[in-house]
């Protein structure tokens, strides 16, 4: 179930950064909701620890305080290079 989920995720993070990196933004801002509601479920679907889960809660903000700014670039980002690297980790971890 874990690599079936994060590879979902990837997918998902794939088209939303596309879509930043695009300047698509309606399109990005769309995808990106489904993708917090993904995040959210393979987060309380996997048991990671409470330093694990308070980093990915901090980058969270980040990202979202980016895409609040208009700053997508940067939320794409976060998204690509720092959030899946992160749960990967996590959800690995607590295999």
């Amino acid at each position: 179930m874990y690599d079936e989920s994060v590879e979902a995720l990837h997918e998902k993070v794939k088209r939303v950064c596309y879509a930043f990196y695009r300047y698509e933004i309606k399109n990005g801002l769309s995808q990106f909701e489904a993708l917090t509601e993904e995040i959210d479920h393979i987060l309380m679907n996997q048991h990671i620890s409470e330093a694990q889960q308070q980093d990915l809660i901090e980058l969270l903000k980040l990202i979202l305080l980016a895409v609040d700014n208009r700053d997508y670039l940067i939320a794409a980002d976060l998204l690509m290079y720092e959030l899946l690297g992160r749960i990967k980790a996590a959800a690995g971890s607590s295999e």
